[in-house]
């Protein structure tokens, strides 16, 4: 999730952010979205949802050490 506070996102951690992803494990495709346009899946399990009104950016994976992690 990236907190935006109403800005627009600049593309450069849009690419960064798919790369951590990628990097875990989430493939070289990365689908992204508003949070308004992520729903839950009726009587799906945990975590489980559809979304809608996406973009896709392919990237290396690149775990970016030099990031500071926050949990």
């Amino acid at each position: 999730i990236i907190l935006t506070e109403g800005r627009p996102v600049p593309s450069s951690v849009i690419i960064t952010a798919a790369e951590i992803l990628s990097a875990d494990g989430g493939g070289d495709e990365i689908d992204y979205t508003e949070r308004k346009n992520v729903k839950r899946i009726k009587n799906g399990h945990p975590g489980q949802v559809t979304y809608t009104n996406y973009k896709t950016v392919s990237v290396k994976p690149n775990p970016h050490p030099e990031i500071e992690k926050k949990q």
